[in-house]
């Protein structure tokens, strides 16, 4: 496009609010609540424990260990739009995803049928961020990663009946890879070991995502929960 500047999703997101994507939260929990779906979004639900949660902790855990290591926060002011942007990245996408679309979903096809739209739409989404960076390559990777990385956040929420838990470690999850990106930490010079491991999680995270959620969504009992509480709202 003549006059357009492409930017990459880095610095589309520290330097400033997104205005946006914070818009985007706002008016999806508005919504929410104007029309009384805030129940089988699963926003009146407490978070409840899943072993699911393990590997996306660890991930983070490992790879923000790497950064702070690494002396990457001694400027803090280089990451604090970045963790306050994907906080609303976190609220807007699961809501819209997990949430609103799910919902809707379900109500004309089965669970399995649901769960595979939703989750080839949320990755395909992501490539649409072709038109902020001009990155073909970077912007399929993406949504590779989103595709696996949703399935995995859609069996938390319907094991735990809550979006919190997918709010939380989605926001964690992108605030951390965004760091990584920008930090260069599996890059460190004399550190082959951590830059190994680092690459290595990272690497594999995708797969052990999917794996791990749709272990989980074969579960009988739990999809059941899950679809009851969409006919009590």
């Amino acid at each position: 496009m003549p006059g357009h500047q492409n930017i990459s999703l880095e610095e589309s997101i520290k330097n400033a609010p997104s205005i946006p994507i914070i818009s985007a939260s706002l008016l999806l929990l508005i919504y929410l609540f104007y029309t009384k779906s805030y129940g089988t979004a699963g926003l009146m639900k407490k978070p409840s424990w899943t072993w699911l949660y393990i590997y996306p902790i660890l991930l983070i855990g490992t790879l923000q260990f790497g950064l702070i290591s690494s002396g990457e926060y001694a400027n803090l002011s280089d990451y604090q739009w970045i963790f306050f942007n994907t906080l609303f990245v976190g609220i807007s996408e699961e809501l819209m995803f997990r949430g609103i679309i799910l919902s809707a979903l379900v109500r004309k096809h089965s669970f399995i049928e649901s769960a595979v739209i939703m989750s080839l739409a949320f990755g395909t989404v992501h490539i649409l961020n072709i038109a902020i960076t001009g990155e073909v390559l970077g912007s399929i990777i993406q949504a590779f990663f989103a595709t696996f990385s949703g399935i995995i956040f859609l069996a938390i929420r319907v094991k735990t009946n809550s979006i919190y838990p997918a709010i939380i470690l989605h926001w964690l999850f992108d605030f951390t890879i965004f760091g990584v990106s920008a930090s260069g930490i599996t890059h460190l010079q004399n550190q082959e070991i951590q830059n190994a491991v680092y690459g290595i999680m990272v690497f594999i995270s995708p797969f052990v995502f999917g794996i791990s959620g749709i272990i989980q969504l074969r579960d009988k009992k739990s999809v059941a929960e899950y679809m009851q509480t969409q006919k009590q709202h």
